[in-house]
């Protein structure tokens, strides 16, 4: 088998960050959660933000 440098293996941290997170998407995280999407760039995922963080 060869060593694909380019392929995640088991124990790899997935990154993230660099697009914003879909509308309607599920997003965990408590209220650390909420203060990063509070934090977007995209409007309506700042009112989601708002909506769902009761």
């Amino acid at each position: 088998m060869t060593n694909n440098q380019n392929q995640p293996r088991e124990f790899d941290a997935v990154r993230g960050g660099e697009t914003p997170p879909p509308i309607q998407g599920a997003v965990l995280g408590g209220i650390k959660g909420v203060k990063q999407r509070l934090g977007s760039p995209v409007f309506e995922v700042r009112v989601a933000a708002l909506s769902e963080g009761h």
